[in-house]
């Protein structure tokens, strides 16, 4: 099953040679493949979560990755924070390996790098009280001599993020959902990382709070310089926080561009869909009518040419035979599609 991924890897990353910005990159990720073994009578099969993703992250940028469900967001969150290994390709933190250290010097570097969860109530042991949950990151990498020196930085960061110092003996279920959020997000930042990965960190609240939370990161992102990865289902969220927008489908990113090219001048099928879906588009109800229609491939048996053929409405027969390579659309805009440029809703961009 493993003797094809260093190919796929190198494929997949060549295809990212001439990406714009590689060389003031961060945060750069080539070919990166997860494989999950799945075991039955018939034997044993890989089902492909991510196969080969390569995204480049200049520092100071917020990225955006956008999909379905399934689509590998999150696989790639847990990959890039290591808290799953990559089957395949490379990921480099300010031209450092990322996946290389084990044990020790893994633990040394895991503060360069931190997650921002979902589900804050989740992210909390409810037996402890605020103040415990964010000094523990602290005296496990050794931050801080004392413990009082390590009450006194919760205590600014609680500040920091918007809350008084009453919580910190408080505990999570004495906290609302968008309090929670905070405590994680400041809980994150304790640590002083290099890259913060954000994976859906508003889905679980309201609206009101969602857009309190979002503030509280371009805050954030201003004062320290953040470097963020942000995934999310909210093309509302991405489109208000991100420089620039990656789009996955089933374990591969289809269009890569800027933000505001991006939702002008969509020039892959399954993106121009995305849109219409969140009604940001007029007609966005009729124009998605394909994508229910058709079915999202089964990540156990991938088709050989485009994975999105089957629910695409400009698919002609070399569609479903030749696997489509990403090709550069525009001056940093790059698409996943054999014959995206006779797509009447793609503009090209002036260079």
């Amino acid at each position: 099953m493993n003797a094809r991924l260093p190919a796929i890897a190198r494929r997949a990353a060549a295809e990212y040679e001439d990406l714009s910005q590689a060389d003031a990159s961060f945060l750069s990720v080539d070919g990166l493949c997860k494989y999950y073994a799945a075991r039955s009578f018939r034997g044993t099969r890989p089902i492909k979560s991510l196969d080969g993703v390569t995204l480049r992250i200049p520092k100071g940028e917020i990225m955006g990755i956008v999909g379905e469900s399934g689509c590998g967001k999150s696989t790639l969150a847990k990959v890039i924070t290591r808290l799953t290994s990559a089957t395949a390709g490379q990921v480099t933190l300010d031209g450092r390996d990322w996946l290389a250290p084990r044990g020790e010097a893994l633990r040394r570097r895991r503060p360069e790098v931190q997650l921002v969860f979902q589900d804050p109530y989740g992210a909390l042991d409810p037996r402890m009280t605020i103040g415990t949950a964010m000094a523990a990151p602290l005296a496990a990498h050794g931050i801080g001599t004392t413990s009082e020196d390590r009450r006194a930085r919760v205590l600014a960061m609680l500040a920091e993020v918007g809350l008084d110092a009453s919580f910190h003996d408080r505990l999570p279920a004495q906290c609302s959902g968008g309090q929670l959020q905070r405590v994680v997000i400041g809980r994150a930042l304790l640590l002083e990382p290099q890259l913060l990965v954000c994976d859906e960190p508003t889905s679980a609240l309201d609206a009101s709070m969602r857009t309190q939370i979002l503030n509280l990161l371009m805050d954030l992102r201003a004062k320290r310089g953040l470097t963020m990865l942000m995934i999310s289902h909210d093309l509302r969220v991405v489109r208000y926080m991100c420089d620039r927008i990656a789009v996955m489908y089933a374990g591969k990113v289809v269009e890569l561009a800027r933000r505001d090219h991006l939702f002008d001048h969509p020039a892959h099928p399954y993106t121009r869909a995305l849109i219409a879906s969140a009604l940001l588009e007029r007609g966005g109800i009729d124009l998605t009518r394909h994508l229910r229609e058709g079915e999202v491939p089964s990540p156990l048996n991938m088709p050989e040419g485009c994975r999105f053929a089957s629910r695409c409405p400009y698919a002609q027969d070399d569609c479903t035979r030749l696997e489509p390579a990403l090709k550069q659309a525009g001056s940093d805009h790059f698409v996943r599609c054999r014959h995206w440029n006779t797509h009447a809703a793609y503009v090209p961009q002036g260079d």
